[in-house]
């Protein structure tokens, strides 16, 4: 499963195999912590539990991706792990 989550302005978009899945506006999303490493495949809490699974890859972009942007890398992504 490719799950892609943008972020532009105060919406927050999510994407699911290419496909819009969840859209949340005007809620606070927390950005770079500095006090703190960033952790991934566990929340930022004592007592949080992992992700069980596996995780591929991560990217991230100092900016907001276009749909056609994300299409191509979902494209990408099914070329590269044809598990999708």
């Amino acid at each position: 499963t490719s799950t892609i989550v943008v972020k532009d302005s105060a919406t927050e978009t999510m994407y699911v195999n290419g496909a819009q899945a969840a859209q949340v506006t005007g809620r606070s999303f927390p950005t770079a912590n500095l006090s703190t490493l960033a952790q991934i495949g566990r929340e930022n809490h004592a007592g949080a539990s992992y992700f069980r699974g596996n995780i591929a890859e991560i990217l991230a972009f100092d900016r907001a991706l276009t749909i056609d942007e994300i299409n191509i890398l979902q494209s990408q992504f099914s070329s590269k792990y044809e598990a999708f």
